[in-house]
């Protein structure tokens, strides 16, 4: 990271994906805006909104030409969005800053400095406000298997490399599940460093585990659409991660073969249960015995209405 005499270094590309955010939105770029430190561009992505985002985001790049505007013709997810921004990224690191987010005061030149004092890792992860007393360590190295053990787990503030970013793009065929994607990041970038340090404020309450946004919705199973994504989604990470979950964490790869067992009843994909219903007798004989009975038409109704219920939900609901 150190520049060469006479030439400008670009540090950041904070990206923040948007859709009809304009109250918080505001709330984001005028932390940006304030900070001292300046080796940094702002790219905002407008994904499809209808409100007056777009109208205030202009006003303010008469402010600052380190405030990129990107527009997408329509509303398409945080996934495509983040890529989009990705793409037109020119910093040394990518800093995700989403919309309800803001940073502290001299967030970057704090950053900036931290990352000097540990220049050998690719991928720095900072502890977000709303966890802030979850933590006693003041740092540490994170490696791929904390992750998949379920040592650590959870949102952050991610700072990454853009090169790493940019080979290993979020999956656009969901609107959300970004942690298909941080899993190969982590595995790629590990060991990753902790710091328990808060840059990045989050202005909105959260409901469960999930921030009250529209990326987050996707993970309640209020329709049939969104359970065919949470079975999707966990077939790509069985596929992606299955063979390092057998080494480290084979608990948990039977849970998310019961959760696909089970959503898949629920909307009567029968032939597409048997085969869960196969893995899961060679690999827990009870969970087997319990979940075969309900493998019939008559009982789809009725475990579908099940996944409507709050504490159901909670209770099946899973997130790295």
């Amino acid at each position: 990271m150190n520049a060469s005499v006479g030439y400008t270094p670009l540090i950041f590309s904070l990206i923040t994906p948007f859709f009809n955010r304009a109250k918080s939105l505001s709330r984001c770029i005028r932390s940006v805006l304030s900070q001292s430190y300046e080796h940094y561009e702002h790219i905002v992505v407008n994904d499809g909104s209808s409100d007056s985002s777009r109208e205030m985001v202009k006003e303010y790049q008469k402010e600052c030409g380190r405030l990129i505007l990107v527009d997408l013709p329509s509303n398409k997810g945080v996934n495509f969005a983040r890529n989009r921004g990705v793409d037109n990224a020119r910093g040394d690191y990518i800093v995700f800053l989403d919309s309800d987010e803001y940073l502290v005061e001299n967030a970057l030149s704090d950053l900036y400095r931290i990352m000097q004092e540990h220049g050998t890792y690719k991928h720095f992860l900072f502890t977000p406000s709303d966890r802030a007393q979850e933590f006693r360590e003041e740092k540490k190295p994170v490696y791929y298997t904390d992750w998949l053990k379920l040592r650590f787990q959870g949102d952050f503030t991610h700072v990454v490399e853009r090169k790493i970013v940019g080979a290993s793009p979020f999956f656009e065929g969901f609107r959300a599940y970004e942690n298909l994607n941080w899993f190969r990041i982590f595995r790629i970038t590990e060991p990753q460093l902790f710091v328990n340090k808060v840059f990045v404020n989050r202005g909105m309450v959260k409901v469960g585990k999930e921030r009250s946004d529209s990326a987050s919705s996707e993970y309640d199973l209020t329709s049939k659409s969104k359970i065919n994504n949470r079975i999707r989604a966990n077939e790509l990470l069985i596929e992606m991660y299955g063979e390092d979950l057998v080494l480290h964490n084979k608990r948990y790869l039977r849970r998310l073969i019961i959760h696909n067992t089970i959503l898949s009843m629920s909307i009567g994909k029968h032939c597409q249960t048997d085969k869960y219903l196969a893995t899961l007798k060679k690999q827990g004989k009870i969970a087997y015995i319990l979940l075969r009975p309900l493998n019939a038409k008559i009982f789809s109704p009725f475990i579908y209405w099940l996944l409507q219920v709050r504490h159901v939900v909670k209770i099946i609901k899973w997130q790295f």
